[in-house]
């Protein structure tokens, strides 16, 4: 699994412009990965729930959206939002990761010894 996120910024308006921040994200997976989300049903998960957008609607990104190979592009109208997004989606991405490590092992190597 490899996350690869890029901030930018520009501005938008014609007469009083305005400083708009965009966030560009993009989730690749290995082929036993994409087997294993299909398989437990995760490409219906959120990845995250947006907060206030400057532009587009404030749906949730799903991991549907990289299982199909798509990037997604979001604007915001502060850099505070951006963060926000941006570190929901990071720690997901973890959970996601140790879940998928976790599925790959379950009939692998039998029984296991915990360590107390």
């Amino acid at each position: 699994m490899e996350l690869t996120m890029d901030r930018s910024e520009g501005t938008r308006g014609l007469l009083f412009k305005k400083p708009v921040y965009y966030l560009t994200v993009d989730m690749k997976f290995t082929p036993e990965e994409l087997k294993l989300i299909k398989k437990h049903n995760w490409d219906k998960n959120p990845m995250c729930h947006p907060p206030r957008l400057a532009g587009i609607g404030d749906g949730a990104l799903h991991i549907g959206s990289f299982t199909r190979g798509k990037i997604e592009k979001y604007d915001f109208d502060s850099v505070g939002n951006l963060q926000a997004m941006e570190n929901e989606i990071i720690e997901n991405s973890k959970k996601l990761k140790g879940q998928l490590e976790t599925v790959a092992g379950f009939t692998s190597g039998g029984p296991r010894k915990i360590e107390l």
